[in-house]
This record gives C-alpha cells, structure tokens and sequence, in this order.
C-alpha cells in the first residue's frame, strides 16, 4: 500500500466521526447534498460506511433513493497508511434536485475503529 503524507498544517477541513449509530457528513453542505432529505443521509451513510469497511481501491459503491431521485456514487481513488492508520480517498459525486458535484475527502481510521476525514483534495 503507498504511504499517505497528510499536511499538518492546521488546515483539516472537516471532522466526521463514524460510529455504528452514524456519522456527520456535514461537510458537504455546500454540495447538491444540501437538499437530501433525512432518507437519502441514512442511504448516503450506510453507502460511505459500506464502502470504507468492505471495499478496496479502485471499487465504487452507488446508492439512490427513489422516494426522493437523489443519489450519488462513492469511489476509493487511493488508499494507504498514515502513521500507522488505513486512510481511504474517496471521490464522493451528489446528485439532488438537477444538480451534482464530485470532491474527493481523505477519511483514516481512528485507533477506537472510527473514520475521520482527514483533508479536501
């Protein structure tokens, strides 16, 4: 696995912490996800916790929730280590309401197993 070199230079964009009860993706509200509605966050979530815990580099996983046509598609563009912690890239594409944006977040495992993103790219 290639090694991650993440920039401790203050800037960390965003946290979010996972957790079997869920997680924050707070950080994209500035994206079409700004209008997911409380559905498509629990179907959007349980996508980038699937992804993170089963999936290697290179897989995708989709999801859509057809009550309200939203969706959006998670791929791990690369994947290594930091100080010892298996970190993920992914590249996180939204759809809603005619619109979509693609951004790539780095998320490493904490040592208590959570996933925090790291930096935007």
């Amino acid at each position: 696995m290639k090694l991650f070199t993440l920039i401790g230079t203050g800037f960390v964009f965003t946290v979010a912490a996972f957790s079997t009860h869920g997680f924050d993706l707070h950080f994209l509200k500035h994206s079409p996800a700004r209008h997911f509605t409380k559905q498509d966050w629990e179907i959007a979530k349980t996508a980038t916790r699937d992804i993170l815990e089963n999936h290697e580099l290179g897989e995708s996983v989709m999801w859509d929730n057809p009550d309200s046509g939203n969706s959006g598609a998670l791929k791990i563009t690369k994947a290594g280590t930091s100080s010892g912690r298996l970190c993920k890239r992914l590249q996180i594409t939204n759809r809603a309401k005619g619109q979509e944006h693609t951004s790539s977040y780095v998320f490493c495992r904490q040592p208590d197993g959570t996933w925090k993103t790291m930096l935007k790219k």
